[in-house]
C-alpha cells in the first residue's frame, strides 16, 4: 500500500497487531532526532499528517518510515521564530514530542529549533514501517539535494506497517 492510502482511509484494518515500541502516542521524546519531512493537510476530511523519516531517531531500530495520522483535527498550530529565511533544503529535526488529553481532544506537539507545531484532533493513529529501497541509514546532505530527496519516503511510496496504535 502507499503511505498516502493510510491517510485519506480510515479503516482499522491498517492497524497492526503489533503495537510500536516505543509508541509515539503514549510516551513523550521518543521522536527526538526524527526528521520531519512531510506535513499533509486535507481540510475535506479533516485529516493531517506528518511524514518521518525513522533512519535518524535515537529510539527506533525497526523501520525506516513513520506516519503520524490525525483525524477529525480541530487545530493546527505552527509557530515559527525563525528571524531570517531558512536556507533550502532545511532538515526539520523533532526535539522532544509531547502527547496529552485535552478537553478539545488529544493534543501533540513537536518543538523544532525555534518553532514548534501543535495539532489537537479526535483520534491519532501513529504508524512504523518500512519503504523499500531507501537504506538503513539517511543520506547526508552533504552529498547533495537530489541524492537526499531520492532516499526519503515519500507519500506515494509503497509501505509495509510493521506497527502501528492509536489514541482516542
Amino acid at each position: 500500500m502507499k503511505i498516502s492510502d493510510l491517510v485519506i482511509t480510515e479503516s482499522d484494518e491498517h492497524l497492526s497487531s503489533t503495537k510500536p515500541s516505543p509508541n509515539a502516542l503514549y510516551e513523550d521524546d521518543v521522536l527526538t532526532e526524527t526528521t520531519l519531512l512531510n506535513l499533509m493537510y486535507c481540510p475535506l476530511y479533516s485529516v493531517a499528517a506528518l511524514l518521518l523519516d525513522l533512519r535518524t531517531s535515537l529510539s527506533f531500530d525497526k523501520g525506516n518510515t513513520g506516519l503520524i495520522v490525525f483525524r477529525k483535527v480541530n487545530r493546527i498550530i505552527f509557530d515559527d521564530s525563525f528571524n531570517q529565511p531558512l536556507p533550502v533544503p532545511y532538515v526539520w529535526t523533532i526535539g522532544d514530542s509531547r502527547v496529552s488529553q485535552t478537553e478539545q481532544g488529544v493534543e501533540f506537539l513537536l518543538p523544532f529549533m525555534d518553532g514548534k507545531m501543535q495539532v489537537i484532533a479526535q483520534k491519532i493513529e501513529f504508524y512504523v514501517g518500512s519503504v523499500k529501497d531507501i537504506g538503513e541509514i539517511a543520506t547526508s546532505l552533504d552529498e547533495g539535494i537530489t541524492d537526499y530527496i531520492q532516499s526519503i519516503p515519500k507519500w506515494e511510496s509503497d509501505f509495509e506497517v510493521i506497527a502501528s496504535s492509536s489514541r482516542v
